[in-house]
């Protein structure tokens, strides 16, 4: 301190510290997180503006985006096996029924059968026949259906359930279309 005040009355100059490590370190963080949020707002705003020009529309399901065509009335479904995102309501039309399964009956009755759309793999439907009415399937029926896409635990097969309504009102309600008729509706 001593001579901190010698020099300060001898007109010297006090030479200044280098800085510490960790306000080096700071700073070099701090413009480093500055730098990814503008290149993330930079990319949101360029993913938004190209958004805006294409025919395309983007839905969100589970933290996932998922781009479809207006056109394609299957194109949410397509786009979800392909990426293997599950939906938690989906519509798909005009499915071909290409094979009628056994009935499930361990817990709850379950119709089971496969769709298949044109460029899609077979999708199982599994269909609650404790709750609603059973449908009078035969392959090569095409059928609309609405419901919950899911896979198995290896990712592999494709299963739409919640054919039907929800009794407990917690989810959107699915339904099967066959020959005219709305199949779904819980049984009183």
């Amino acid at each position: 301190m001593k001579s901190i005040l010698n020099s300060l009355l001898n007109g010297q100059r006090r030479r200044p510290r280098p800085p510490r490590p960790q306000t080096i370190i700071s700073r070099q963080i701090g413009k480093a997180i500055a730098g990814l949020i503008l290149a993330g707002g930079a990319a949101l705003f360029g993913l938004n503006q190209s958004n805006k020009d294409s025919d395309k529309i983007a839905l969100s399901n589970q933290n996932q985006a998922v781009h479809v065509s207006e056109t394609d009335p299957n194109s949410i479904l397509l786009n979800a096996l392909n990426k293997q995102t599950e939906l938690t309501f989906v519509e798909i039309k005009s499915a071909q029924v290409v094979k009628l399964l056994r009935n499930d009956n361990r817990g709850a009755r379950h119709q089971r059968w496969l769709i298949q759309l044109p460029n899609s793999k077979p999708i199982l439907a599994v269909y609650n026949i404790d709750l609603s009415d059973k449908i009078p399937l035969s392959p090569g029926d095409i059928i609309d259906l609405a419901g919950e896409l899911k896979f198995d635990e290896k990712k592999k097969t494709p299963l739409i359930h919640w054919l039907h309504d929800d009794p407990q009102q917690k989810r959107k309600n699915g339904y099967v279309i066959h020959n005219g008729k709305k199949y779904g509706t819980v049984l009183r």
